[in-house]
């Protein structure tokens, strides 16, 4: 059973755009990789990469799905 969840990876359009966003909701970026950003609030932590950019075929074809539910 999961008790807890400490950080999320996510394959984004538009990493800065993205970055942008969680920065004005107060947290707070740290340093990462070259081909991918990272923030933290406390201790929980989110990552974005370029979903054009990111290896590995399997998260390549997740990262270019539709998003479920909005029809695409």
């Amino acid at each position: 059973m999961i008790k807890s969840v400490s950080a999320l990876l996510f394959y984004v359009a538009d990493v800065d755009r993205t970055l942008a966003f969680y920065q004005e909701l107060g947290f707070q970026q740290i340093k990462s990789g070259s081909d991918r950003r990272e923030v933290r609030l406390n201790w929980f932590r989110l990552k974005f990469v370029d979903r054009k950019s990111a290896s590995g075929s399997a998260f390549k074809s997740e990262a270019s799905a539709g998003a479920k539910g909005t029809g695409q």
